[in-house]
């Protein structure tokens, strides 16, 4: 059939359009799935899988610096001491606090205290607290006296560095996590510097200029030093408190009324306190976010996946500072999309040919490897596991997500203690990895159902299922009744380290003798059999003295 001289025009019409409505829709379905990655999105997943791999593989090249950063991306997603990888880096971490311990040389990197502190945070803040106040000790004597950090030896000691100074206030806001307090005057003087060296234009530059008046212009600035001075600010008024009383607040719905700390200060306690108000820095802050908006990133070939961690963590105290998370934010999708292009067949970042950068292929892996799993945002919500993972002070959680074995989870998919324990309690044991139990779950006020809640968690205790034994563990001392001891004191021959050790936090919290542990400090390690059998009959010696009557069947 022929078509009219009418319908040819149509029809040519159609021809041109289709393909471009095709393009469109193409185009329009990319930016819909670029929006929705997430760190549990199975591309991220697999990307992050890959780089983890080819930093493992590669830890034994790795030394220094290197070695801690490589160890910090593999335990902060493998969770586990005894990898190889983690175990080298924090080798590498000790070499450095014997180093400082004995000759207290100032010559030392603050990059490589800082993240030797990092690491020992992702690992175990309680077991490894000397060392973490041996770093804080040098980080203190480190510290310049107008507040900024810098190289310790050669052509800048005259200035403070950017960079430096977002390393080491990162390590002290980790650190102050787990207890060790920095005085609030020297942050105050730390953010300070960063106000004094903001260069007009909002961004920071490479070595700051002090001005004591109107901001002058400063050098070498980029992107990666805006991160580094932006983020810097953000975590500075964050420790002074400016975006959220982080402390004493979640303690009291978890731990018995008894046992909630008392922080005594000495008499002779004469710091002064911080006199900083948010207001203060207002107008740096403002100017910061201007510059931003007005000079979206371009990638260069060198400090590249030095700038997506230092953004990763600048945007996580963004959010912080403004209350709310985003769940797939456009920066972090751009960054994903950049990645799955650059990543090399090994797995690793920064090892192609067109993907070379100023740092090595381990210290980029790393690097991309922290920004996809939204370390910082994961560094906020693991701060919430508290007693059982090492932490010492809990701050107060304004987001919906928390970090379990690894995953980022959101939190609304467990509102309440019985939804946590039909998922324990169910066949499907793979839900169990979802379940997050918050620092705020509570019992249930009426007693008969508080009591029922107790007995299924004394049942789940003896689960086939690793995690609910550990949620097991770990609720039963909220419990606050001796009548639970027993069946605690069963969980500490747990075959599990984790299990055993939130029995036994449990059993001091019930007891109200937090500072008695009879299981030793361990985390590369299970507990042996000898060490369980002892930790076993000391705490039922302990509870013979108060139910003498009490007979324990093994």
């Amino acid at each position: 059939m022929q078509c009219s001289a009418l319908h040819r025009p149509l029809i040519a019409l159609g021809c041109f359009l289709c393909p471009l409505l095709v393009c469109f829709l193409t185009v329009s379905d990319f930016v819909k799935a670029a929006q929705e990655y997430t760190p549990d999105h199975p591309v991220v997943q697999e990307m992050v899988e890959k780089g983890v791999q080819y930093l493992e593989k590669g830890a034994s090249s790795t030394t220094g610096g290197e070695a801690v950063l490589s160890a910090i991306a593999v335990q902060k997603v493998r969770a586990d001491p005894t990898n190889p990888a983690v175990r080298a880096g924090l080798a590498a971490a000790d070499r450095l606090v014997n180093v400082i311990s004995n000759a207290r040389s100032p010559d030392q990197s603050v990059y490589e205290a800082s993240v030797a502190a990092l690491l020992y945070c992702a690992v175990d803040a309680n077991a490894y607290r000397p060392q973490l106040e041996i770093l804080h000790d040098f980080l203190m004597r480190a510290q310049r006296n107008y507040g900024a950090y810098g190289y310790l030896v050669g052509t800048h000691l005259e200035t403070g560095d950017t960079s430096q100074t977002q390393y080491a206030i990162l390590a002290l806001w980790t650190m102050d996590q787990a207890g060790i307090e920095t005085d609030p005057e020297r942050i105050e003087s730390l953010v300070r510097w960063l106000q004094q060296t903001q260069d007009p234009s909002g961004a920071w530059g490479y070595q700051g200029v002090i001005s004591r008046g109107p901001l002058v212009p400063q050098t070498e600035v980029r992107s990666s030093l805006v991160a580094a001075g932006f983020g810097s600010l953000l975590i500075g008024g964050d420790l002074l408190g400016f975006y959220r009383n982080r402390r004493g607040e979640s303690e009291e719905d978890y731990v018995p009324k008894a046992f909630r700390r008392v922080v005594e200060k000495a008499a002779n306690d004469k710091r002064k306190k911080g006199t900083m108000q948010k207001e203060d820095i207002e107008a740096t802050v403002q100017r910061a976010h201007k510059w931003l908006k007005d000079h979206p990133y371009t990638r260069i070939q060198s400090w590249h996946y030095y700038y997506m961690y230092s953004e990763e963590r600048m945007q996580s105290f963004i959010e912080i500072a403004g209350g709310k998370q985003q769940k797939s934010p456009p920066w972090y999708n751009r960054g994903v999309e950049q990645m799955k292009k650059d990543q090399s067949p090994e797995g690793g970042w920064g090892v192609l040919p067109t993907d070379r950068d100023y740092f090595g292929t381990h210290a980029c892996t790393s690097f991309a490897v922290l920004f996809l799993i939204r370390s910082t945002q994961k560094s906020i919500g693991a701060l919430n596991e508290g007693l059982t993972r090492g932490g010492w002070e809990l701050p107060k959680d304004l987001t919906n997500i928390e970090e379990i074995d690894g995953k980022i989870i959101d939190r609304s998919k467990a509102n309440s203690l019985d939804e946590i324990l039909l998922t324990l309690e169910s066949d499907e044991t793979n839900k169990a990895s979802d379940v997050v139990v918050s620092e705020k779950m509570k019992l249930d006020r009426d007693p008969k159902r508080r009591r029922e809640q107790l007995n299924r968690l004394g049942r789940l205790l003896s689960s086939k299922d690793v995690r609910a034994r550990r949620t097991a563990a770990k609720l039963l001392g909220r419990g606050d009744d001796l009548e639970l001891v027993p069946i605690l004191i069963y969980g500490l021959g747990d075959g599990d380290r984790i299990v055993c050790s939130n029995a036994e936090t449990s059993l001091r919290i019930i007891s109200r003798r937090l500072d008695v542990a009879y299981l030793p400090k361990v985390e590369d390690r299970h507990y042996t059999d000898p060490e369980k059998k002892k930790a076993q009959e000391a705490w039922k010696s302990w509870y013979l003295t108060i139910r003498p009557d009490y007979t324990f069947v093994d």
